[in-house]
């Protein structure tokens, strides 16, 4: 089955491999990854710590919510016994490693992060930060989203669309896309184009 905008991988654990669905029917908390990147998201930090994100990851089965928050820092709720389990980051020297421990992956647009996400093979939902001028991500993410890489979520529509996009995507047990060729190309593009800005 096939949701929305992208397909979700399975997820090894120890000698086999199940679905999140059965890691849910099982009684096993799930672990979402939240990554901004090396610099600042707030609208997608803020909201991600909020009381009814919070509560609403709870419901969907997360045990754990990893949140790395770059150079701007939430408000973080009082410590409660309840899950998910709030593990705040501003930054983290192995990605990857953070990257192969989730089981849903919501990242900004930023277009290293997002392939490196993709070829994890972990289900992803991408967040276009939408107060940035000038920038690759809506492209990248449109064309992420063609490809059926992941599901792209814009930063003014969090409220209402992230927590249906990650709920769409525990659902699904299908095969996560790696991107193709000319999805790389898009990258190689624009990865160029903004080392040569940095310049």
């Amino acid at each position: 089955m096939e949701s929305e905008g992208g397909r979700v991988g399975r997820v090894r654990i120890g000698d086999g491999e199940r679905s999140m669905g059965q890691q849910q029917r099982e009684g096993e908390g799930l672990t979402l990854l939240v990554t901004v990147g090396s610099t600042q998201f707030a609208a997608l930090s803020d909201f991600m710590v909020q009381a009814s994100t919070l509560s609403a990851l709870r419901d969907l089965g997360f045990a754990q919510l990893t949140l790395q928050h770059g150079s701007h820092t939430p408000t973080l709720p009082a410590p409660s016994a309840l899950p998910p389990r709030l593990q705040p980051l501003r930054y983290h020297p192995d990605l990857r490693a953070l990257l192969r421990q989730a089981h849903v992956i919501v990242s900004h647009a930023g277009a290293g992060t997002v392939l490196e996400a993709v070829e994890a093979a972990r289900p992803l939902v991408v967040v276009v930060n939408d107060a940035l001028l000038h920038n690759h991500q809506t492209e990248l993410a449109d064309a992420m989203h063609a490809a059926g890489c992941c599901i792209v979520v814009p930063a003014n529509q969090l409220d209402r669309n992230l927590i249906p996009a990650i709920e769409r995507l525990l659902r699904d047990d299908g095969a996560n896309r790696a991107p193709p060729p000319r999805v790389r190309g898009v990258f190689a593009r624009i990865v160029a184009e903004e080392l040569a800005s940095s310049e």
